[in-house]
């Protein structure tokens, strides 16, 4: 009695190798100079966003004491009260110092990441736009609350 194998497939066709894109290398681990670049940078610039918001928030509110001090003494007899709407100027230029101060972390990290240096700026423009028209809607606000006559 013998024992056969049972047969076996014609053996494979070596696998057709197609060419494939070059391995992509990883980005560069950022130096620790870059690194410390980025960060003073997003520091400095959230500081200067929170001084410029009460530089201008104070100038704001003493220039529209002085308006309605002011307007006490051209419009005598008139009601010369600053009512709820007389601030409410300072919410837009909250959110606008606030929207251009967020703009430096994305800034910052351009600083750190050159790979993604170009989508980071994207980012960066529009908040600091987006910052910008809020703080002019702000700066219109009270413009036009400051030469109402009552």
């Amino acid at each position: 009695m013998s024992t056969s194998l049972p047969p076996t497939a014609p053996p494979l066709a070596p696998p057709v190798v197609t060419p494939l894109a070059p391995p992509v290398a990883p980005p560069p681990a950022p130096g620790i100079g870059r690194i410390i670049a980025g960060l003073a940078f997003m520091v400095v610039w959230a500081l200067a966003h929170v001084v410029l918001f009460y530089l201008m928030g104070v100038g704001g509110i003493l220039t529209q004491a002085f308006v309605l001090l002011l307007k006490a003494f051209l419009f005598p007899g008139t009601s010369q009260t600053a009512g709820p709407a007389a601030l409410e100027w300072t919410v837009m230029l909250t959110a606008g110092t606030s929207l251009a101060g967020a703009a430096g972390v994305p800034a910052g990290l351009a600083i750190i990441w050159r790979h993604r240096r170009k989508m980071l700026m994207r980012y960066f423009w529009l908040a600091m736009l987006a910052g910008i028209v809020c703080e002019l809607i702000a700066f219109g606000t009270f413009v036009s609350g400051a030469l109402s006559t009552p």
